[in-house]
């Protein structure tokens, strides 16, 4: 009895030793969970509620796949430090700013929409989209790069009851969102909305604002709202290299790979992947 428990002992070891080489495989996964960024010397995989440093103490390779079939990989680097924000990218020195709120709208500008400055923010004074046209916004353009994370904060309130979107789109009006969140404005302050998104193009990317309404006289108000580049991955996330000891990149990435769909992560021992094609990858 004692052999047979040892041997079953020593087999269940053997199969954990064997699941911790083949590293991680997630399937199904939400894309809007992804915190993971894709720019040349900004390169990581990080995803909300997963941890993987303990990848990044050893040569494993990482592969990302969107919805459709499209991939990316590298190698895995070392452990994040803890999730970093850049300077602020939405206006500043206004009357949305969770910095220096001011009673202005400097640096917003409207589409479809009145902006005006009032009292009664959750910081201060707030930004009030009223419609007059269509479906009311207001945006602020700005520069970056392709690949790189950007997160968006901010916090709406009702004027008359309405449904109102927060997003990093690549168009100053309701248009092509790299990352948004859409919900029934409340009648007070308490709820902030927090998204992400990596920036698809080197082209103008704006912060957005927008009320869905049709009512002349309806329209919502804005306060706190922040965009920021994420430069650091969280402790849970890991850097990714372009090559064993290479730079901070992506090895390949596809040229039709969407950074904001990711639906599976495989991470394997790079020393048993190279030379090998994994789901019609090949690891060099």
């Amino acid at each position: 009895m004692k052999k047979l428990i040892t041997f079953l002992i020593l087999g269940l070891l053997l199969i954990a030793g064997q699941v911790f080489a083949v590293g991680y495989h997630g399937t199904g996964l939400t894309p809007a969970d992804s915190r993971s960024s894709f720019a040349a010397g900004d390169s990581w995989l990080a995803w909300d509620a997963l941890d993987f440093s303990a990848y990044g103490t050893g040569n494993w390779e990482v592969i990302l796949t969107d919805s459709s079939g499209n991939r990316a990989r590298g190698i895995a680097g070392v452990v994040g430090t803890g999730e970093t924000l850049g300077s602020e990218l939405a206006p500043t020195s206004t009357c949305t700013d969770p910095a220096d709120d001011q009673d202005n709208t400097t640096g917003w500008s409207p589409s479809n929409a009145t902006l005006s400055s009032v009292a009664g923010g959750y910081n201060g004074f707030a930004l009030l989209v009223a419609r007059n046209a269509g479906n009311p916004a207001a945006f602020k353009g700005f520069s970056t790069v392709t690949g790189r994370l950007l997160r968006i904060a901010g916090r709406a309130k009702q004027k008359e009851e309405a449904t109102v979107q927060m997003a990093i789109s690549e168009t100053g009006d309701y248009g092509i969102s790299i990352a948004e969140t859409t919900w029934e404005a409340p009648n007070d302050w308490n709820t902030q909305k927090t998204l992400y998104g990596v920036v698809g193009s080197d082209t103008a990317i704006y912060t957005i604002v927008w009320v869905s309404t049709t009512n002349a006289t309806d329209g919502a108000y804005f306060d706190d709202i922040s965009t920021k580049q994420v430069t650091e991955p969280a402790a849970t996330g890991i850097h990714i290299l372009n090559g064993p000891g290479g730079s901070e990149a992506w090895a390949e990435i596809d040229s039709s790979f969407d950074y904001n769909n990711i639906v599976e992560i495989e991470i394997v021992p790079a020393a048993t992947a190279q030379g090998v094609t994994l789901n019609g990858v090949s690891i060099q």
